[in-house]
Order: C-alpha cells, then sequence, then structure tokens
C-alpha cells in the first residue's frame, strides 16, 4: 500500500514537472492566465504578471491551536499580512494522518513520566494539568480518534518580483520570531501543486481545527507571543520571555481597553507557551473575561468596608502569590506569569518584594492601574516593559514628556487599544487588537487530507 502511494506520489510530480506546458495550454483555451514553473517561484502571465513565492512550516504541533482554534491560525495570519502590505498573502493548511500506535507510544512515554515527576512533587499544578491533557488526548485516540500532523504552506502573491522576493524574506522572519519550527522554501513545483487545490478550499470551523489538536505532544515552545502592531510602519511587536522576566507594567484609564488587552496577553500566553499563569484581580473583572480553567485566578476580594477590604486583599497576596514566589526555586528561565490587576490597591513594599524576588526565580510579573501615577518611581525602575494607553491630561507628568518625547503629546487622544509602547531604548504605537478581523481578500485557508 505504501509503495503504491509513493509511486502514484511520483507520478504526478513527474506530470507536473513534464508537462506544464499541456496545463499550461489547458488553462489558457479556458480563458485563465499562463502558469510558467520556475525554480523557486510561480510566474503566472496572460495580462497582468502575477509572481507568487512560498513557505512551508513543517511539523506544526497542533496544540498550538488547542485552545484558540482557528482563531489563534487567523490572527497571527492577520499580522504577518501587514508586513507586506503590497502583497497578497494565502495560507494552506494540510492535514496528515500519521500511524496512531507510534503517537500513543509517545504519549504512554510521555503519561508516564509526569506520573512519576508528580509522585515527587504533587505541588506542581502546570506539570498536573499537562498530564490531565495528555490523558484526555490518549482516551481521544483511544476511542477512534485519527492522530495528524500539519503542515502550513504561506504564498505570497505580487506583480512586482523583487517585492514579492523581499516580502518573503520577511515573512520568513516573521514566521521565526512567532513559530519555534523548522520551515523550508517551497520551490516553483511544489507551489503549483499547492494551488491546484484552490477550487477545493474552504474556511475550517472551529471543531475542525479542536479535531488536529489530538496529535503528538508539543515539540517546540513558543518563546513569546503577538502584542499588536507599530501603527506607522506595520511592524510587528511581540512580546518574549525576557521582556516578561524583566516585567511589564500596562497603565491606562477607564475606557482604554486596559482590561482586554491584558485578557489578550493573558489568552495568549496560555495557549502558546507553556507558563504556569496566576492571575491576581481583587475586583474580579479580569477573571470573568479570561474565564481560563489553566489559569489559577484570586478574586473577586470582597470587604465590609475600604480598610477591612484592603487588608483581605493583602491578606490574599501574602498568601497566593507572596508565598508562592519564596517556595519556588531559582531559576534562569522563565516558568511562571504573575498578572496583578488594580495594583494600586496593594502596598508597593510587597509589589517591589515580588518584582525584585521574581527576576532571579524564573517569576516574570505584570502589573495594571490607571495611571502610571499610581506607582513610585523606585518601583518602576524594575519593569522593563511600559504600556500605556490613554491618560488624562493631568496625568502626565514631566518626567514623562521627557522620557517618551512627542510620543507623549498622543497620550491624552489613543483610542481604546492604542497604547504607547516602551521597550528598552524603543518606543512604539501600537494597535492592540484582541480580535483581528480577517481580510478575505488576503487571506485564504484551505484544508487538504491526505491519507497514507
Amino acid at each position: 500500500m505504501v509503495e503504491r502511494v509513493l509511486f502514484e506520489l511520483g507520478l504526478l510530480s513527474f506530470i507536473l514537472s513534464t508537462f506544464s506546458s499541456l496545463i499550461t495550454l489547458k488553462l489558457t483555451k479556458k480563458g485563465k492566465r499562463n502558469i510558467i514553473v520556475k525554480k523557486d517561484y510561480l510566474l503566472i502571465s496572460g495580462g497582468k504578471r502575477l509572481y507568487v513565492y512560498g513557505i512551508r512550516l513543517e511539523e506544526v504541533d497542533p496544540l498550538i491551536l488547542r485552545k484558540g482554534g482557528l482563531h489563534i491560525l487567523r490572527e497571527y495570519t492577520t499580522l504577518l499580512v501587514s508586513c507586506c502590505p503590497n502583497v497578497s498573502l494565502e495560507v494552506r493548511l494540510k492535514r496528515k494522518y500519521v500511524p496512531k500506535d507510534k503517537i500513543l507510544k509517545k504519549l504512554e512515554r510521555e503519561i508516564t513520566a509526569l506520573r512519576v515527576i508528580l509522585e515527587e512533587d504533587k505541588s506542581n499544578k502546570y506539570l498536573e494539568r499537562k498530564l490531565k491533557r495528555l490523558e484526555r488526548m490518549y482516551d481521544a485516540l483511544q476511542s477512534g480518534w485519527l492522530p495528524s500532523e500539519i503542515e502550513l504552506d504561506y504564498l505570497v502573491i505580487s506583480k512586482d518580483r523583487e517585492e514579492a522576493s523581499k516580502a518573503i524574506e520577511n515573512l520568513q522572519d516573521r514566521l521565526a520570531a512567532i513559530f519555534d519550527t523548522s520551515f523550508s522554501r517551497l520551490s516553483g513545483r511544489q507551489i503549483l501543486s499547492t494551488m491546484l487545490f484552490k477550487d477545493t478550499r474552504k474556511i475550517l470551523t472551529s471543531s475542525e481545527i479542536l479535531s488536529l489538536t489530538f496529535s503528538v505532544p508539543r515539540r517546540a515552545e513558543l518563546n513569546g507571543i503577538v502584542l499588536g502592531f507599530d501603527s506607522d510602519t506595520k511592524e510587528v511587536i511581540m512580546i518574549n520571555e525576557e521582556d516578561m522576566v524583566h516585567h511589564i507594567g500596562i497603565f491606562g484609564a477607564t475606557g482604554s481597553g486596559k482590561s482586554t488587552s491584558l485578557a489578550t496577553i493573558i489568552k495568549r500566553v496560555t495557549s502558546l507557551m507553556e507558563l504556569n499563569v496566576i492571575v491576581f484581580d481583587p475586583k474580579g473583572d479580569l477573571i470573568s473575561m479570561v474565564d481560563d480553567e489553566e489559569v489559577q485566578a484570586y478574586g473577586p476580594i470582597t470587604g465590609s468596608s475600604v480598610k477591612s477590604r484592603q487588608e483581605e486583599v493583602v491578606n490574599e497576596f501574602e498568601k497566593h502569590v507572596l508565598t508562592k514566589l519564596l517556595r519556588s526555586e531559582r531559576s534562569d528561565r522563565l516558568k511562571t506569569l504573575i498578572v496583578i490587576d488594580e495594583a494600586w490597591i496593594l502596598p508597593q513594599e510587597l509589589l517591589e518584594i515580588l518584582l525584585r524576588e521574581g527576576r532571579s526565580r524564573g517569576i516574570g510579573v505584570i502589573i495594571a492601574t490607571q495611571s502610571i501615577n499610581d506607582i513610585r518611581p523606585q518601583l518602576l525602575t524594575n519593569i522593563k516593559t511600559m504600556i500605556l494607553m490613554r491618560h488624562s491630561p493631568e496625568d502626565i507628568s514631566d518626567k514623562l514628556v521627557s522620557a517618551l518625547g512627542d510620543y507623549a503629546n498622543e497620550l491624552p487622544y489613543l483610542k481604546t487599544g492604542e497604547a504607547i509602547v516602551v521597550k528598552g531604548f524603543e518606543i512604539h504605537k501600537v494597535i492592540i487588537d484582541a480580535e483581528l478581523d480577517v481580510n478575505e481578500g488576503n487571506l485564504k485557508i484551505q484544508e487538504i487530507n491526505t491519507r497514507d
């Protein structure tokens, strides 16, 4: 059976390479464009000349899409479109089924290893959740699910060959930053083979994407997430592990989009990174927006009076956050992300302990409050990345103007979801969009099932 499939694939490749002129002739007679296969690109002539280049991401772990589903794929692809504004971008998703026995053996080994580790460290909630997830995958495979691997083909199309070539190089850099996996450039013959499936394209439903999650465990970890894109240059702005472990501050007035941005970051981290996430939210609004079983959430916290509520907040913070911090072993790699909303209510001495000690223990912190002035300057020196959303004019100090320059003048006029992002010496005006719409003219997603 396998030999027959390989023979058929080889025969198809031979036909495509030898009789491409016949394909061109047939398309021409139907009034369509001529297709000329080059070594590393495709030339579509007849009327307007179009150049097509392609990249293939291989062995993409379906677990990357396990929670965000179709939204994650669409969102990241839409952001990639912004790096190539003068070209069209098409995405082709191919699912290839793999032998179930091979996957089951891998799952058995990892499940056994996790059970042994948890016997020695029963307090590790992250590994406990991972074990449950792999056990669910194992049960699903046993009950009949077909495991699969995913290939993503990205095609850029432009009227200008040089522009298309530059766009594919730019796209390759962006993909390397987002997906930690292997990729290769497509040959002209591979591009043609991919484009022949165009008439069968369809938009994947969430249930179809989620069905892809029953496959091999994650092979590689993403070391960051997309925050948004620069409103001027359209550059994709990322938050990586180094940014998180050196802490992040999000400051914005009511209605600026601060809570939505926080929830967006949390969802992307839990979907795309292997981190333990803790959310401390005295009001409880952020927790209700996230609503994720993989997030350890503390809040809302109530009290009979303002004083008693503040005391209760401090007690809960010391019990669930600081205690975990002080019990953590030292680490040079990010393991946990702690998100604190309404940080103004906590004594700054406690926040300082968290920020100073967290870095050496693999704990990153995101603090959020309505104004940067809620946090004293000495504490801000421990925060590497500042995300400044809309501020009222009276909250913009001389020091802030000195630090931001002309960007400070934009703070009172930022729209909901816009922010001035300061990362070290870099400053960007960023659009943080929680639900990016897909431009149907630039994004086409299709599924090609190939059975072994």
